[in-house]
């Protein structure tokens, strides 16, 4: 018997022994009661069933010129008793949501019974169930500098800077677990850099290999699969996922929804797609990975198996695609599945110098570029395991899956839709062309750091705010030149070797060593007050509320004996004083509005003044400050925060909320108490204005 021929029997073993498990399902179609509403696991496997029974070999350029090449309509329908037999339909199914699918004996007859579809009321959509391909290469010759890259396979990941970003979320212990779901052809279980890596329990396919040597084979496992029916693809791209998460709790859910009859020949539909989107949703995943499309048009159904992902919380990223064309048309008639897509994160590839990679689609839908071009990850073949370089979007897709999944550590309460802005904001830009999308995702300005240096009591140099990147040496300090008499005794808090986050440093200051006295009385003519230098402890101008009080504002400064000798106010209808020797001072305001000034008089001759605007409204919150946003505790211990308003005289006053109850709580006043390990994040607002301290408790 010929190979050809064994095919052919196999073939048609196949089908009628799918053929048969339908028409258990499903013995007549001719009336409602035919065409039950079927649970998600029954309609599952109805569904594998019906494609396979009616299986079409097609390339994707014929695909493209047939949309309805599998026979095989999808009917959204308020019509609880649609009769498919009226149609025209051969086999049908409907899942839970009440969605139909219909198969026809030729795309013909697909084509007159959607028109028929289309004019009743009850139709919301009808469409053909397309042809989607897993994304194929892109050019494979060596581009410049690939010998640097044989000698690199990590270069994707450092572009990206994943490394770092792993060691920020290690260090401040947010390695939480996350999911993510490769929808794709099946993923090697065997692989080493996979084995530890996959939910092998929780695996689904939807797509049947109608040439296996097994009457319906869904394996999700390649390493199962006859030799030459392996494909790399799914491997591949889980892979990528695996390396950019290194070392943390990141695990990976394979959905099988296309075939896996070799690279380029892979295919799925529409149908087997948004299963397995419905799917990876229902078990609580993070992240979506689809490294598969093709061009076709609009699909609702597709849509709203999207939309229902993004509903659960799921971020859903795709591919541009390889075709070197636009993902949607100037008309939009012509569109990249499921690129087009709103709710998803659209990825197109670059090369390691941030090149836009020639047969990467591009244009408005497109949201962000990665790493797309020679990229080292795990594969598959009739060899068994390995590795391997490949090229296209397909790579490039999974990166950005990555970098959701680690976002979600780093934010947990975040939408599919702030996750998404995150990375679109943060991107690196590389200009306005359509080839670039927001520009070059990476982790490069998360990690910026904010470092300040302040002054203190007695410093005279100006404040001075540096940027770092996370885990880079600490800036250096500014010059220290302190009031005279005093020299400089180092930074409260600390500095630590590394930035470890957004910090505030403060100078501390000492007495400088004061010269030996005369022996000589004749010498001493009187009080003398070296070291005393009076100031105000705030240094702009105060805003303060009609009638409002406060004893915020104080001399500060006095030594060797200076005190206050006397407090004035330039106009007493705009505000009133009330001093004392020691510098503090009650301030009240009246009822006329603007400027004041209050002038505090010192022993040592010194004029001190507080400038300050009376007015009509609130005195709003424009700024909270605090030492520092990260606060670690022992397990029992207690520890007061010290939020500073700007402006000090604020009416809005302080509120502190934790989310996280059973791990710190906090009073009223700001006072923690730590109750049990972990890492709770407590909010701090006034007014409009929001900041947020992490308590880690160990």
């Amino acid at each position: 018997m010929t190979e050809n021929s064994k095919r052919f029997t196999l073939r048609n073993s196949v089908l009628l022994s799918a053929i048969c498990c339908i028409l258990l399902l499903c013995p007549v179609i001719a009336s409602a009661d035919a065409v039950p509403k079927l649970s998600d696991p029954s309609f599952s496997e109805a569904l594998i069933e019906l494609v396979g029974a009616h299986d079409v070999s097609a390339t994707p350029q014929q695909a493209a010129r047939n949309p309805y090449i599998t026979a095989r309509l999808i009917v959204k329908s308020s019509d609880a008793h649609l009769d498919p037999d009226k149609y025209g339909a051969i086999d049908a199914i409907r899942n839970s949501d009440g969605v139909y699918f219909l198969q026809f004996e030729s795309s013909e007859k697909a084509r007159a019974a959607e028109k028929l579809l289309k004019m009743q009321a009850a139709t919301e959509y009808v469409e053909p169930d397309v042809m989607v391909f897993v994304s194929d290469e892109s050019d494979t010759s060596d581009p410049e500098g690939a010998a640097a890259e044989e000698k690199d396979h990590t270069w994707d990941k450092k572009l990206m800077m994943f490394p770092v970003y792993s060691q920020y979320i290690k260090e401040h212990q947010l390695n939480t677990r996350k999911v993510v779901a490769v929808l794709d052809t099946g993923i090697s279980f065997t692989h080493p850099l996979l084995t530890n890596r996959l939910l092998k329990d929780k695996a689904k396919s939807f797509s049947l290999d109608p040439f296996s040597e097994e009457d319906i084979l869904q394996s999700f496992d390649e390493s199962a699969l006859d030799p030459a029916l392996r494909d790399k693809h799914g491997t591949h791209v889980a892979g990528i996922i695996a390396q950019c998460t290194d070392g943390l709790n990141v695990d990976i859910l394979p959905v099988r929804v296309v075939t896996s009859e070799g690279y380029l020949e892979g295919s799925g539909t529409t149908t087997t797609i948004g299963e397995g989107i419905k799917y990876a949703a229902a078990q609580g995943v993070d992240v979506i990975n689809m490294s598969i499309g093709g061009p076709g048009t609009r699909s609702a159904y597709l849509e709203d198996c999207v939309e229902e992902a993004v509903s659960k919380g799921v971020v859903v990223v795709v591919c541009a695609g390889n075709q070197g064309i636009e993902i949607e048309s100037e008309s939009g008639e012509t569109v990249f599945i499921p690129g087009y897509i709103n709710n998803c994160i659209v990825v197109g590839s670059v090369d390691r110098e941030k090149v836009h990679a020639v047969t990467s689609n591009f244009g408005k839908k497109l949201d962000v570029v990665a790493p797309g071009v020679r990229i080292w990850s795990s594969v598959i073949t009739a060899d068994g395991d390995g590795m391997d370089y490949s090229n296209g979007t397909s790579q490039a897709t999974p990166h950005v899956s990555a970098m959701a999944a680690l976002l979600r550590m780093t934010n947990p309460e975040a939408s599919p839709q702030q996750i998404e802005s995150l990375i679109k904001t943060n991107a690196e830009s590389l200009g306005t062309d359509l080839h670039y999308g927001a520009g070059f995702a990476y982790f490069g300005k998360l990690l910026q750091r904010t470092i300040t240096y302040m002054p203190g009591e007695h410093g005279k140099f100006a404040a001075q705010t540096l940027s770092a990147l996370y885990g880079s040496a600490t800036p250096a300090a500014p010059d220290t030149t302190g009031e005279e008499g005093y020299v400089f005794d180092g930074w409260t808090p600390s500095i630590s070797p590394t930035v470890q986050g957004d910090a505030t440093y403060t100078a501390k200051w000492k007495k400088a060593a004061e010269p030996a006295k005369s022996a000589d009385p004749s010498e001493e003519t009187g009080p003398s007050y070296t070291n005393s230098r009076p100031q105000a402890n705030v240094s702009y101008t105060v805003p303060l509320k009609k009638k409002q009080r406060t004893k915020k504002l104080k001399v500060v400064g006095l030594k060797d004996g200076d005190q206050v000798v006397s407090w004035k106010s330039s106009n007493k209808a705009k505000a009133t004083v009330t001093g004392k020797s020691d510098g503090t001072c009650v301030i009240k305001a009246g009822m006329r509005t603007g400027t004041v000034k209050i002038t505090a008089k010192t022993a040592s001759g010194r004029s001190v003044v507080f400038r300050l605007k009376i007015q009509k409204g609130t005195v709003k919150t424009k700024k909270i400050r605090i030492p520092s946003k990260t606060v670690r505790l022992s397990a029992g211990s207690k520890y007061k925060l010290q939020p500073v308003l700007y402006p000090v005289t604020s009416t809005e006053g302080l509120r502190f909320t934790s989310k996280q109850k059973k791990i710190v709580t906090v009073s009223k006043a700001g006072k923690l108490t730590a109750r049990a390990k972990g890492t709770a994040f407590i909010k701090i607002k006034s007014g409009k204005k929001t900041i947020t301290v992490k308590v880690i408790v160990r």
